[in-house]
């Protein structure tokens, strides 16, 4: 439970002016921006990326609107300026070399939606870089136990799947495989910084639980629910449960999103939370899609 352990990042220059809302409004605020978001996607039928795209504007509206925090504060929450060194403009370049190239690719073809996807992506190196010049030895740490326990728990719950025939067992550990890791890590890692990632562990956590309150690990599971439950409008439910989706999603979610809230609010470093998100995203690619 040690690594667990409450660790707040000092304030720095981020205002509390939010600070008066009690838990309850800051979660039903929370519960309201998934509910418009869902409900927002649901109405235009929108396809993954532009669900995803959604949700940029609606979280960069929450924080300066609502939270009234700068922007920053999503990606590092005692939010040093948002400068980098010439050096990290080096990990600027190499994750936004890929999607650039995309986006490229699918503006010469007139593909204006995978061309805006694939721009915000490239957009995302400048936060993801922010994010890694401000680790610590010690956050570096966590990000990796953050790692580990997230594919833990997705490997129980795979085999849980696997047991209940409702998915396949992993492919075999290939070339391809490995390239598709290889490749996707720093795609998802630039991701998570402008899409989804930022909204439930940057945004919404934050909003949710600030450092002292009791029962952590509640308002944790209360946030990884919202993540859960926030992929149904993009999901193909036809001829199945409904109430058997939710439960599916929440017990995908649930487990991992406690380890992610818990070791973003000691890190107060997304890309703690995030490496595991990307590399979560980049196995199930690479092994059982």
């Amino acid at each position: 439970m040690f690594l667990f352990a409450a660790n707040p990042v000092p304030a720095g220059r981020v205002r509390t002016t939010w600070g008066a809302a009690g838990p309850l409004r800051r979660a039903g605020e929370a519960t309201l921006l998934v509910a418009v978001w869902m409900a927002i996607g649901a109405a235009v039928h929108a396809g993954p990326e532009e669900y995803l795209l959604l949700g940029i504007p609606l979280t960069a509206l929450f924080q300066v609107a609502v939270r009234r925090q700068p922007l920053r504060a999503l990606w590092v929450r005692d939010a040093p300026p948002l400068r980098l060194p010439r050096l990290a403009w080096m990990v600027v370049v190499a994750l936004a070399a890929v999607p650039v190239m995309d986006a490229l690719g699918e503006l010469v073809g007139r593909h204006w939606r995978p061309a805006a996807f694939n721009l915000a992506i490239a957009f995302g190196a400048y936060p993801a870089a922010y994010c890694f010049w401000n680790l610590t030895q010690s956050r570096m740490r966590q990000l990796t136990a953050c790692v580990l326990l997230s594919l833990a728990l997705d490997a129980v719950f795979r085999t849980v799947l696997w047991m209940m025939r409702l998915e396949s067992g992993p492919h075999p550990l290939t070339g391809k495989a490995l390239q598709t890791l290889a490749l996707e890590i720093p795609i998802f890692i630039a991701t998570i910084c402008v899409m989804e990632e930022v909204a439930f562990r940057g945004l919404i956590d934050t909003h949710i639980h600030r450092p002292g309150d009791g029962r952590g690990w509640l308002s944790a599971a209360y946030v990884s629910g919202l993540w859960g439950i926030w992929h149904l409008p993009i999901l193909d439910t036809r001829g199945d449960s409904l109430v058997g989706v939710i439960l599916l999603l929440l017990a995908a979610h649930v487990p991992v999103g406690i380890v992610m809230s818990m070791y973003w609010r000691r890190s107060g470093n997304l890309l703690v939370p995030g490496a595991a998100h990307a590399v979560l995203d980049a196995v199930r690619d690479a092994f059982f899609v």
